[in-house]
């Protein structure tokens, strides 16, 4: 069908010739890749890669799109619109027309996707990555908490040191202290708390109630 040009216009045909076949090739299943000779619109596809998309062959006539191409409405470049063929198939769509050097319309490299399995993809992806809020925390769950030993020996660890204090010899002010720190920060609410705390600080139960019962008057008094 080339025979119908002169021979600068077939060596621009046969260029975009071998640029449909390489995308025809690579891209195979999915994207059909037409050549159209828009100066025949009658029996415009030159060729064709994929045709199974949308149902076309070598010698079909151009589309609605080509017409009004050849009449002047439509833009040399046309690209990732959405279309669809009449089977149903989603696409996204893209054409180039093309000139030779007298500016004169010869034809256009046509592209398209079909999109439908990736759509459906798509909708798969955001049903598994959809989410709901959830009232009981932010949204960082903590997968590793610490014991109540654990939180103990951290707490009373930053306040050492925070105050700049020797934990190999507290005094006494020191441990009351540590105490007052561990009641503000609500440790003694958690279970085997005293037991825990006494044997960190080598006091005894009575001491660490009676530390305590003053961290308690204090903070009341404030």
């Amino acid at each position: 069908m080339l025979t119908r040009h002169n021979q600068e216009n077939r060596l621009i045909f046969e260029h975009f010739l071998h640029i449909a076949e390489m995308l025809g090739s690579m891209f195979s299943p999915f994207l059909e890749v037409i050549v159209h000779d828009l100066m025949y619109p009658d029996n415009s596809i030159l060729a064709i890669y994929n045709g199974q998309i949308t149902g076309r062959k070598i010698g079909d006539r151009t589309t609605d799109l080509g017409y009004r191409r050849i009449k002047g409405n439509i833009p040399d470049k046309i690209f990732n619109y959405r279309n669809k063929c009449p089977s149903g198939i989603s696409l996204k769509s893209s054409s180039l027309a093309f000139r030779n050097l007298k500016g004169e319309l010869l034809g256009s490299l046509c592209l398209n996707l079909n999109i439908t399995g990736f759509e459906s993809i798509g909708i798969l992806l955001d049903t598994i990555l959809s989410t709901t809020s959830n009232p009981y925390f932010d949204g960082n769950e903590d997968f590793h908490p610490k014991s109540t030993d654990g939180e103990i020996e951290e707490t009373i660890q930053h306040h050492i040191v925070d105050a700049a204090i020797n934990p190999l010899n507290l005094s006494r002010k020191e441990k009351m202290k540590i105490i007052e720190k561990l009641y503000v920060t609500g440790h003694f609410n958690k279970k085997a708390s005293v037991s825990i705390v006494a044997k960190r600080l080598n006091l005894s139960k009575p001491t660490i109630y009676s530390y305590l019962k003053h961290a308690k008057s204090s903070f009341k008094e404030k």
